[in-house]
C-alpha cells in the first residue's frame, strides 16, 4: 500500500519537477546572454565601440570568426556562457546556442540612436531555436537587447 501511495505522490511531482527544471534551465540560459552583454561592453570599453564583425552562425559565414571567438576572451574562454542549457543540437555543431544579429555590425549604440532606432528594443544576440518552449509563443526564445537586458 505503501509503494502505491509513493507511486502516485510521484507521478503528480513529475510534471512540477520538469516544469521547474525547464525555468532553472531559461534562467541559467537568461543568465549565459546577460553575461555576453557584460563581455560586450568590456570588448566596446576597449577603444572599438562598434559591434564586431562576427559571423552571424559559425557555419553561415565561416571565412568571419564567430562571435565565441570575438566575446571569448572577455569571459575568459569560458565556452559555457556560449551554451544554453536547453540546447541539444546546435551547441554541439557550432560552439554556440546563440545567434548573433549581424544587422549592427560596424554601427555603434549611439548610431542606432542617431536611427532612430530604440536601445531597448534592438536586439544583439539571441537563442538560436525556440529552446523554452512551442515556436511562436511567448517566452520560446532569449533575446539581448543592445542595452544589455535579456527578454523574450
Amino acid at each position: 500500500m505503501v509503494v502505491a501511495i509513493v507511486v502516485v505522490l510521484g507521478a503528480i511531482m513529475l510534471p512540477a519537477v520538469q516544469k521547474l527544471r525547464a525555468s532553472a534551465q531559461r534562467t541559467s540560459c537568461a543568465s549565459n546572454l546577460h553575461q555576453l552583454a557584460i563581455a560586450m561592453e568590456s570588448r566596446r570599453g576597449t577603444g572599438d565601440r562598434r559591434f564586431p564583425d562576427a559571423a552571424q552562425l559559425p557555419s553561415l559565414t565561416p571565412g568571419k570568426p564567430s562571435i565565441v571567438q570575438v566575446l571569448g576572451p572577455y569571459v575568459e574562454n569560458n565556452s559555457e556562457a556560449f551554451r544554453c542549457p536547453s540546447d541539444s543540437n546546435y551547441f554541439a555543431a557550432e560552439g554556440t546556442s546563440y545567434e548573433y544579429s549581424i544587422r549592427n555590425v560596424g554601427l555603434t549604440p549611439e548610431d542606432l540612436i542617431n536611427k532612430r532606432r530604440r536601445l531597448d528594443l534592438t536586439w544583439v544576440m539571441y537563442d538560436y531555436d525556440c529552446f523554452h518552449g512551442v515556436a511562436g509563443t511567448p517566452g520560446c526564445r532569449n533575446f539581448l537587447y543592445v542595452d544589455g537586458h535579456v527578454g523574450d
